[in-house]
């Protein structure tokens, strides 16, 4: 059964009625525990639609609400890591333009669509990650009230994610993600925020292009099929599924993994291209809540990168093999933006 203590506090939440996008949803008193298996189905059940209810409300309003404000980020452990500020506009085209002074001498911009997989789409967050509402206080942002909302995994060696969500709104104002040692990676928070910010134009803003997905083979310049890497992933990590996949001109096939907060991506290279790695000898590296596995299996080289322990990429590149993958959700939809936690899809 899945956190018990969850499932009632969430029964009684969800029997205080329904709540709007525009309110907060508020911390009930424990529900008596259930003691039949209706009972218990029943509350499992009521707990998994209050989630799907607080995750649906954050999401609605990151994907529609129009506001301007800047914000602070913090790269790495707090206190010693890279901070970051910057101006962020989210427009009614759905666009969220970024900008900030790059070495204070020259205003960079980028134009995004989004900024985490799960905004797009929660399911895969909602299969792997509980839902859980603290109820203790918390220091206003941007000068606004705000409710802790924690994403706790669901299964061992996986990141956790804080949110502090506007009371009002239900905007996402700050964020704070945890590796699975429980080490903060990145945090990030509003310190001014409009809701009815002046028009602006962005002329001359880079556009970041998303990774395209790709399922057929790219032709080569001469119009030949490139070399078919032909490995497969034996044993992916509970919870993981495929979720986009990508092919290159020089046959370098590349796929990201996700349960909707962890991710890893699993590159592999046709032999043409390989640079004298020895068959079996792996190379492993770990640095700030990131693991890589890189080595040679059946003639192919394959990198393993995600922010899982080392042991657990370890055992994925041990279970790869050549024949069909094995897949959690062979039904998941592609999609083309990154999954690595910060946005990011990069070595």
């Amino acid at each position: 059964m899945r956190r018990a203590i969850l499932a009632t506090a969430l029964v009684a939440a969800l029997a205080a009625g329904p709540v709007s996008c525009g309110e907060s949803p508020r911390a009930q008193p424990p529900a008596a525990a259930p003691t039949h298996d209706a009972d218990i189905a029943a509350a499992a059940a009521a707990a998994e639609a209050e989630a799907r209810r607080i995750i649906d409300a954050i999401t609605l309003a990151e994907r529609t609400r129009v506001y301007s404000g800047y914000k602070s980020a913090l790269h790495g452990e707090d206190g010693r890591g890279r901070r970051t500020r910057m101006r962020v506009q989210r427009r009614a085209d759905g666009r969220m333009v970024l900008e900030w002074d790059a070495g204070g001498t020259t205003t960079r911009r980028w134009v995004v669509r989004s900024r985490h997989r799960w905004i797009d789409d929660p399911s895969l967050l909602l299969e792997n990650y509980d839902v859980v509402l603290p109820g203790d206080e918390v220091e206003d942002v941007a000068w606004r009230a705000v409710e802790r909302v924690e994403l706790r995994p669901r299964h061992p060696g996986r990141p956790s994610l804080t949110l502090l969500v506007d009371t009002e709104t239900r905007l996402v104002l700050a964020e704070q993600l945890r590796d699975h040692d429980g080490v903060q990676r990145f945090a990030w928070r509003f310190d001014t925020i409009d809701f009815d910010p002046e028009p602006e134009a962005f002329a001359d803003a880079e556009v970041v292009a998303a990774p395209s997905c790709i399922e057929t083979d790219s032709p080569t310049a001469d119009g030949a099929a490139p070399a078919q890497p032909a490995l497969s992933l034996g044993a992916p990590p509970a919870g993981f599924t495929r979720v986009a996949r990508q092919r290159a001109q020089d046959g370098t096939l590349t796929e990201y993994w996700s349960d909707g907060l962890a991710a890893f991506v699993f590159r592999q290279t046709p032999a043409a291209d390989l640079t004298g790695s020895d068959e079996g000898d792996f190379e492993t590296r770990a640095c700030s809540g990131r693991a890589s596995v890189s080595g040679t299996v059946e003639g192919v080289a394959v990198e393993l990168l995600g922010n899982l322990p080392t042991s657990e990429l370890e055992a994925v590149a041990a279970s790869l093999c050549v024949g069909p993958e094995q897949r959690s959700r062979p039904d998941r939809p592609q999609f083309p933006e990154s999954v690595l936690p910060d946005g990011n899809s990069r070595r």
